[in-house]
């Protein structure tokens, strides 16, 4: 799988309705997801585990993420991810006979 996996977790849900994860660059921030990504357990005390790939990466260059957090009764919050660098790996695999 090509790109950059974004992992976050909740700890409570009960006032998340969802995420958008949004690259950030030089022009501002491009929203990746074109579907709210929806809390597994919106409105509950629980938490849970989420991931997202952003494919459109180029190999050395680096990216910042934004996590912005969709509440249910107060303005939507962003929260930063740690920068990352993309990087390809290519594995050859050799046959002696």
């Amino acid at each position: 799988m090509a790109g950059i996996e974004l992992q976050w977790q909740t700890q409570n849900e009960t006032d998340i309705v969802g995420f958008h994860v949004l690259r950030q660059g030089p022009d501002g921030a491009l929203v990746l997801n074109s579907d709210l990504l929806l809390a597994q357990v919106s409105g509950q005390l629980a938490g849970s585990q989420y991931n997202f790939v952003d494919r459109d990466v180029e190999s050395g260059v680096s990216y910042s993420y934004l996590l912005q957090v969709v509440y249910i009764d107060r303005a939507p919050a962003e929260y930063a991810l740690d920068p990352v660098t993309a990087q390809w790996h290519l594995f050859l695999s050799q046959i002696n006979r």
